[in-house]
């Protein structure tokens, strides 16, 4: 698969990503400070000031989705390692968290 780049090659993204930059360090700080464990960062010219950080699943994400401070927006079947679910919630600053649940 190859990937596309949806931004004009004539359109500077660069202040976007600094944005985008300085949210999720801010963002990633906050995720430690909470004892998440991060597995990944999306930050890419398809939305430059808007990156997306995926971290570990662990129970204490099943409670935030109990209290509505998270909510899960997918689920499905992989033919490998069974159900999954994935969630998700905003930090403070509003950058995108998301997470993987398998084996439900």
């Amino acid at each position: 698969m190859t990937a596309v780049n949806t931004v004009a090659s004539n359109v500077k993204v660069n202040g976007f990503f600094l944005v985008g930059a300085a949210r999720l360090m801010e963002a990633l700080e906050w995720l430690d400070g909470k004892g998440y464990a991060l597995v990944e960062v999306r930050h890419n010219a398809a939305c430059p000031s808007s990156p997306t950080v995926v971290i570990q699943s662990e129970p204490s994400l099943a409670k935030l989705v109990a209290k509505g401070k998270a909510a899960y927006f997918g689920m499905g079947r992989d033919t490998h390692t069974g159900a999954y679910r994935e969630g998700q919630f905003k930090t403070p600053n509003g950058v995108r968290v998301v997470w993987l649940e398998r084996g439900r």
